[in-house]
């Protein structure tokens, strides 16, 4: 951000705003977009403090630390100090409203002489909050959305999937701040009623729906210890009994003071608020206020509707809160009641990244941040710091990186925010106080309920920031404390390493180098002095990329590392050229004049009308297919790839409206197309497979001889029968599913940065486009050159499915939103010329934005004729909707085929028996379940077939059936006579996927056993697991006393996975 002055500005005639006239007092020029009102300031806030966020996320540590006593009055006692704090910083934000937030202010504040120091300790301390804040929420989030997936599936929650949900969690935050405060704005409103009705809902739900409810008594008076951690010789000895009760108590009111943390997001976002000055402090305060009472309302609505303490705590799906909504409204209403915990957590970390943004932006923009020359620019497009946001995020993610070896890895993200964050807000207030004689009180001014005016000294705000400070001295110290007894690796609570190396950073680094060059925030009235014009967009980066970075005082080798820094890190990317004139990239739709006007409401509701049509004839064709549902395995693919069209007209509608991010629309859009080619490939093999007596498309390539590979291959011979060649078929379309979408984030990222460049053709390679166009036509290409060599093959199998029609379909759709693009493009200056409020690129993806809306019209009623339900009919009662439509936006099947390919080519790199056959046979017992003595070979002793029976786990301590652990357990099982035994061999989820594949009909199924109970004190409720029993051939399944099941039913595997809808066995 460039620095001007308000000498300057009223010198050169120049009108300044009440709001840009404030921040040009503290040398800064108004880059952001200031459209935020006092509600919208108030609902950034309020989303990141986020009590169902904080409450969920730490309601197990709640418990567990100090139980409902420490939970429900901790509470009280924190959001008292929390508002005494919130009070102090009220005053200060009032008095410099600007995004820097607290470490600007910590400068102001100071003496001239300590004023960078105390501004580089500040922001360290804030940066290191605001990242450990975004890892807490959406590492909070990622659990939940891995909690909901467990319900009634096989998933199996662990660390390694937590941290893949978590990563995906955070790109998609980082991509909605990529898109500016335009949508931000719009997302923070939903926030709002999101989070105060959906809290309103959860509470409601919960009591009215429990079954029973916890006495008052329970509430408000039980403590609980469960901060002892089993020790080798089976004693537990929490922190009540090693040190005391207070001790527990102290630590157990981290769940309140972290929930109640972030409210100094308004102050960020005072840049971007209309009457900043007193619009922050009461976003603060507001905040702050709605939150205590909703919070501790929230908190009551879980500990009455609570049934059970001991199965709460202790259930399996890892997530008390998540218990509560069982126990109470049942499964479908607890997944409605998760969505709102997610949906609140999502949107609450969405605008932690975007306050964490704005923090790093003000703080590079000042020098702070290595590579600051980089970090600083904002967006042209967008005018807001995208750099930063996906700094922020990746920050986030390293921090979350210990999750994976650590049982209190999220308690510990949470004590680092709440400790990094309130140490930030505790050094401008203690500031304030120290130089009280200094400071200029804002409007917004707590000693003006005494009476006294804003420039007398105020006892009643010294007295508030006096009280602020020495409770976060206490909180800070708390909560570096361990938090299980005893304490080891897996226990430590590493919030002190953490904080530790931010100290050792920001005080060594200080005194070693940044004390010569760091100035705090800065005012570059310097760089005028050396005839520089700093209102000339991109000049100061332009010189500081030429190395002539030296506007500080003294130019260190530090200043020279990070104008090299700022150069390397966008990949020696240029930035796009602009052909748009500032009249044209500024102005609207909405500017403009009757002509252009007339033109684009025409386009708009033609575009418009087009995509509803072909949505409505999309949930025709779709309902059809779900109201006879009668094929999963198939119905399932025709679903996904009968979404193309309206995705498409609704992408295509969005981008037409909003035309300048049209790049990114676009992005977005063929990742579908990824999804869809995957779909008709798997809607291939499952054609072919059912033409085999035992639904294996194995089976079927068997009647294959050596064939030729297409062109430009064809000098090459396969075989079919090869035990790799089903693996690689997938593999080559199911890469796409993979590579699109990273591709995608890549060129939106690029885009954002201003290196994508997409109009320069694909012979500029000082830009980001052709490296991303060549690896995308490579991925596409492989991907439809399989998917090609698959239907030549089985061309005979699909006769009757009209798979020609079904491709084309997909294909024509991919084939003119690219050609019509192309053509667009080429009429660009000859036909297509700028107007006053558009550029020619502008016009050009509009009308092809408009054609593709009208043109899925078409292929909306292709889809219909090509992909008919007809086929699937059936007599009597229609299936119901819901199903179908879950299962076509599950892509778990995609997950198991694409590991499932990875899984047997690792195998084959290692020489795996199996895995070079010649040909892929039958598998005997033996070599499928690597049992000893069983070979292929077939034992007198035992028949060639096998039965297993699916039933519940291990019994909990109650009359529950147990929760099953998900994994196989195999039972080597002859008669006396045969001198056998009994051996027992544990396989992993995912291994029968393999053997299912092997054996087609000669494995059969018992019936699904009984779901784990929760019922008494169990703690069931999980998935069954999965039995094998050997039977010898002087007994039957049902003598056999493996068998818990006599009435068995027994069927193929690919007959059960028909049955199932296409669900794994696992």
């Amino acid at each position: 951000m460039s620095t001007i002055t308000t000498d300057e500005k009223l010198q050169n005639g120049t009108t300044v705003a009440g709001d840009e006239a404030e921040l040009a007092k503290m040398g800064y020029k108004q880059e952001l977009n200031r459209d935020l009102s006092l509600v919208q300031n108030f609902g950034v806030s309020f989303s990141i403090i986020s009590i169902i966020t904080g409450v969920c996320s730490l309601f197990l540590y709640g418990l567990t630390t100090g139980g409902p006593v420490v939970m429900v009055w901790g509470w009280v006692v924190v959001s008292f100090f929390t508002m005494i704090v919130g009070l102090a910083m009220g005053e200060v934000c009032s008095a410099h409203p600007t995004s820097g937030g607290p470490y600007f202010w910590a400068a102001m504040l100071s003496e001239p002489r300590n004023a960078a120091f105390a501004s580089w300790v500040c922001g360290w301390f804030n940066l290191l909050g605001q990242v450990a804040v975004t890892t807490g929420i959406s590492f909070g989030c990622a659990n939940f959305i891995s909690t909901i997936a467990t319900f009634n599936t096989n998933f199996v929650s662990t660390a390694k999937t937590n941290i893949g949900v978590y990563a995906g969690v955070l790109c998609a935050q980082g991509l909605i701040n990529t898109f500016g405060v335009h949508l931000l704005k719009y997302i923070n409103n939903i926030s709002i009623w999101w989070h105060a009705v959906g809290t309103f809902a959860v509470i409601i739900a919960v009591l009215a729906a429990a079954p029973s409810h916890q006495s008052a008594k329970f509430v408000f008076t039980q403590f609980i210890d469960g901060t002892g951690v089993e020790q080798a010789d089976g004693s537990i000895v929490g922190w009540s009994q090693r040190a005391s009760k207070g001790y527990v108590v102290m630590i157990g009111i981290l769940m309140a003071q972290y929930t109640l943390t972030g409210f100094d997001a308004s102050a960020h976002m005072t840049e971007e608020t209309h009457n900043a000055a007193m619009s922050g402090s009461l976003g603060i305060i507001t905040a702050i206020g709605v939150s205590a009472v909703l919070g501790w309302l929230l908190i009551l609505g879980l500990l009455f509707g609570m049934q059970d303490y001991d199965a709460t705590v202790g259930s399996s799906t890892g997530q008390p809160v998540a218990q509560i909504f069982l126990d109470t409204v049942g499964e479908k209403g607890a997944i409605v009641l998760m969505v709102i915990v997610i949906g609140a957590m999502f949107m609450c970390g969405t605008f932690s990244v975007t306050s964490n943004s704005r923090m790093m932006y003000a703080f590079a923009r000042d020098g702070g941040l290595p590579g600051h020359t980089f970090f600083h620019k904002v967006s042209n497009r967008s005018k807001t710091p995208v750099r930063t946001v996906w700094l922020a995020c990746t920050l986030s993610f390293i921090l979350g990186l210990p999750s994976l070896g650590s049982t209190v890895a999220f308690s510990a993200a949470t004590s680092i925010a709440t400790i990094g964050l309130y140490v930030s807000y505790a050094i401008p207030i203690f500031l304030r106080l120290y130089y009280r004689k200094k400071f200029v009180p804002g409007p917004f001014y707590l000693d003006k309920v005494l009476g006294k005016e804003g420039n007398e000294s105020g006892i009643l705000g010294e007295v508030m920031a006096g009280i602020a400070v020495a409770w976060i001295l206490v909180i800070s110290v708390v909560f570096i404390l361990p938090q299980l007894n005893p304490v080891g690796r897996e226990t430590l609570n590493y919030a002190i390493v953490a904080v530790g190396i931010v100290i050792a950073y920001s005080m060594g680094f200080w005194f070693l180098s940044a004390r010569k060059w760091y100035e705090g925030p800065v005012k570059q009235i310097r760089a005028e002095e050396m005839g520089i014009d700093v209102s000339e967009p991109g000049l100061l980066e332009k010189l500081e990329a030429e190395g002539k970075c030296g506007l500080h005082r003294s130019f260190s080798l530090l200043d020279y590392y990070h104008c090299c820094y700022s150069l390397l890190l966008p990949l020696k990317m240029k930035t796009c050229p602009s052909d748009n004139t500032n009249e044209v990239d500024q102005s609207s739709f909405w500017d403009s004049d009757g002509i252009n006007w007339d033109a684009h409401r025409i386009g708009w509701a033609i575009s418009g009308g087009c995509a509803l049509l072909t949505v409505l004839i999309t949930i025709v064709s779709v309902s059809m297919h779900c109201r006879n549902y009668t094929k999963p395995m198939e119905q399932r693919q025709i679903i996904r790839i009968l979404y193309m069209p309206p995705v498409y007209a609704i992408i295509s509608f969005f981008s037409y409206r909003y035309f300048r991010s049209y790049t990114y629309y676009e992005l977005v859009e063929v990742v579908y197309e990824a999804i869809t080619l995957s779909a008709f490939m798997l809607l291939i093999i499952e054609y072919v497979a059912s033409t085999s007596s035992d639904h294996s498309p194995e089976a079927a390539l068997e009647r294959k001889g050596k064939t030729k590979l297409p062109i430009p291959f064809c000098c090459w011979r396969f075989r079919p029968t090869k035990a790799y060649f089903m693996y690689t078929m997938k593999w080559l379309v199911m890469q796409y599913v993979i590579i699109r979408p990273l591709v995608s984030v890549v060129a939106i990222i690029c885009q954002a940065l201003n290196i994508l460049c997409e109009n320069e053709g694909l012979t500029h390679f000082e830009y980001a486009y052709p490296y991303i166009a060549i690896i995308d036509f490579i991925s596409i290409s492989v991907a439809l050159y399989g998917l090609l060599m698959f239907y030549d093959l089985t061309k005979d199998e699909l006769k009757g499915k009209r798979p020609l029609a079904k491709f084309l379909c997909i294909k024509l759709i991919v084939m003119f939103t690219f050609y019509q693009s192309f053509v667009f493009t080429a009429l660009e200056g000859k036909y297509i010329h700028a107007t006053k409020y558009w550029t020619e690129t502008n016009i050009a993806d509009g009308l092809n934005a408009l054609t593709i809306c009208i043109e899925m019209v078409f292929f909306a009623l292709a889809m219909m004729w090509s992909y008919p339900s007809s086929p699937y009919k059936v007599e009597g009662k229609k299936t119901r909707v819901g199903k179908p439509l879950l299962d076509s936006i599950n892509y778990a099947d995609f997950v198991e085929e694409i590991a499932g390919s990875l899984k047997f080519f690792v195998d084959y790199a290692r020489g795996k028996p199996g895995t070079h056959t010649p040909k892929r046979g039958k598998a005997t017992f033996g070599e499928a379940f690597n049992v000893e003595g069983y070979g292929r070979t077939t034992s007198s002793n035992y028949n060639t077939s096998s039965d297993y029976n699916f039933r519940g786990g291990a019994g909990g301590n109650g009359n529950g059936n147990g929760n099953g652990n998900g994994n196989m357990r195999v039972y080597e099982y002859s008669q006396p006579s045969a001198g056998g035994g009994r051996r027992d061999k544990d396989w992993r989820d995912g291994d029968m996927d393999s053997i299912n594949d092997q054996y087609g009909e000669d494995v059969h199924l018992t019936t699904f056993g009984p779901r784990g109970g929760t019922n008494g004190n169990g703690r069931g409720g999980g998935s069954p697991s999965l039995s094998a029993a050997r039977v010898s051939d002087s007994s039957s399944a049902s003598d056999n006393p493996l068998n818990p099941l006599n009435n068995s039913t027994a069927m193929t595997g690919r007959q059960y996975q028909q049955q199932q809808g296409g669900r794994r066995m696992h």
